[in-house]
């Protein structure tokens, strides 16, 4: 096990999400979680860079990231009174608007926020300085947000420093807490374990882009398997898994991002 300073840990959360699944046209579906896109992101955004400015150094090849769903949650449409622009005359509302069911994320009943945790490393330990300072003094250059606009968000540090991380080998049955890239996992290796509390076992799988290359081309797309319920997802890898301690925690990840280490497949 070791002691490392570029892994950086982070909550960001609101009272609802909306992150568009990229093969939705007339009704905006939304993923339950945030891609891999939407997280670089808002690190960016956190961070003042530019738009279309980070797609490389935020790559696969750059950088590690983990996403934990942390609240319970439910999926409502609601349909929304946009502008009809086709040209950019059309921002005066002259074309009049249209009306677009969009899908939000919400928390359960009774909650008042959606929340994720994010795991963040990245080859550059300047880049994981930059963030831990920007997390640690609220600084943001842009403000956060959960997919859209309209669902503005709030960022709470985790863990800037002194995470212990260590690695857990391929092949081994491990209780991962994190959605996990299918690619990942071995064939048969999901074990579907009626869970000793009284609630059902629920693994969805979503499919969703990876990264972005040069003219914000979709640069790689994955499936994503998750529990629906919070549980853990019980698994064989066909690469290694990470258990992470900070505080209080103690928890297996998995990254996003399939391949060895640093590896931009």
């Amino acid at each position: 096990m070791d002691i490392i300073n570029n892994l950086v840990i982070f909550d960001i959360f609101g009272p609802m999400a909306h992150f568009r699944k990229y093969y939705t046209n007339s009704s905006s579906l939304s993923y339950v979680f945030p891609p891999r896109t939407v997280i670089t992101g808002i690190i960016a955004g956190l961070l003042g860079w530019e738009r279309d400015s980070y797609y490389e150094i935020l790559s696969p090849g750059q950088c590690k990231i983990a996403v934990k769903i942390k609240s319970q949650f439910r999926k409502v449409f609601q349909t929304v009174n946009y502008l009809y622009v086709k040209e950019n005359s059309d921002f005066n509302g002259r074309s009049g608007h249209t009306m677009v069911p969009v899908e939000f994320v919400l928390p359960t009943l009774g909650e008042k926020e959606i929340r994720y945790r994010i795991y963040f490393s990245h080859q550059d330990e300047g880049v994981v300085e930059e963030l831990s300072e920007v997390l640690a003094h609220r600084t943001f250059r842009y403000p956060p947000y959960l997919g859209i606009s309209e669902c503005i968000a709030s960022v709470q540090p985790v863990a800037l420093e002194q995470v212990l991380i260590s690695e857990i080998p391929a092949g081994e049955t491990v209780d991962v807490c994190t959605p996990v890239n299918c690619r990942m996992v071995q064939e048969g290796g999901i074990t579907f374990d009626i869970p000793e509390k009284e609630v059902t076992l629920q693994y969805i799988k979503e499919r969703m882009p990876l990264f972005f290359g040069p003219g914000r081309v979709p640069g790689g797309i994955a499936d994503f398997i998750f529990e629906k319920n919070l549980l853990a997802l019980r698994l064989k890898l066909k690469e290694p898994a990470w258990k992470v301690r900070y505080g209080n925690n103690e928890e297996n990840i998995v990254f996003m991002e399939a391949g060895s280490a640093w590896d931009n497949e």
